[in-house]
């Protein structure tokens, strides 16, 4: 296997990791959204997943039995030092599976290991043996031109991605900011509610409204600039509804669509 087919490979399984993630929120919240963490259709843990197990797995042969256990072991775990190290590189939790059975940390969850199993079997014995012998007819100069310019475009999605936690990064610290000046200006806060910023917002807009003082005026201005949520963060928030900050021991509950904040730090 050439280095162009594996990276096609990881692609083309990122991406029907990505389809099966759309259809099973589809048939769950009954509506479609892009479950990647990028912004095109992929999910690279599918990918790398599945490449994991269809090159470590290929000795076991036709034991079905040890390719299920192994696959099972082998992505979860996978599964788990995802989850471990994109909490350490964005200080955000992205999933949370602390109220399936049989969770560990949160991270993985038996029902998942299961499944895993049943797909590495499936991986293994027919689909990635097929998706190899059609590459394996493509012109090598057309498979370096298809994996150079796929390397390219994921690298650009990764880095728009990347710019969009960092801009979220950076408006949970202005929030906080802002937060601590007014409960500590207690005579100015009666507008304020820290449990429930949407509703704290909608206060402070009426009584610039009515009052029309700029100190009013100037707050909504800058609350409202905090608030306000890109289209890279509303994706992120449709694609991955549990994510919190790691942080800022802080809900991200203010930035999400129609969701008040239940918990703000007043650290």
């Amino acid at each position: 296997m050439t280095l162009a087919i594996f990276f096609i490979l990881l692609i083309i399984y990122s991406f029907l990791g990505w389809v099966l993630e759309v259809v099973y929120t589809l048939i769950t919240r009954k509506r479609l959204v892009n479950r990647g963490f990028l912004y095109g259709p992929l999910c690279p843990i599918y990918g790398a997943g599945c490449m994991l197990i269809a090159v470590a797995l290929a000795p076991l042969g036709n034991n079905v039995v040890l390719i299920f256990i192994a696959a099972s072991v082998l992505t979860t775990s996978l599964e788990y030092a995802t989850s471990w190290a994109m909490e350490k590189m964005f200080s955000t939790t992205w999933w949370d599976y602390s109220k399936e059975p049989f969770n560990l940390n949160g991270r993985i969850c038996l029902v998942n290991s299961l499944a895993f199993g049943f797909m590495g079997v499936f991986i293994v014995w027919l689909v990635h043996p097929f998706f190899v012998s059609q590459l394996s007819r493509i012109p090598s100069g057309i498979l370096n031109s298809a994996a150079v310019s796929l390397f390219i475009i994921s690298l650009t999605d990764f880095i728009l991605t990347l710019k969009v936690l960092i801009n979220l990064d950076k408006k949970i610290g202005e929030l906080k900011t802002f937060i601590s000046a007014h409960i500590l200006k207690t005579e100015d806060s009666e507008w304020f509610d820290a449990n429930d910023l949407r509703r704290s917002y909608a206060r402070l807009r009426t009584m610039s409204i009515a009052d029309a003082v700029d100190a009013y005026a100037d707050r909504l201005t800058h609350l409202e600039k905090i608030l306000a949520r890109s289209a890279g963060m509303r994706r992120l928030f449709r694609s991955f509804p549990g994510m919190q900050s790691k942080k800022h021991d802080f809900s991200l509950n203010a930035f999400k669509p129609g969701k008040p904040s239940k918990s703000v730090s007043k650290k």
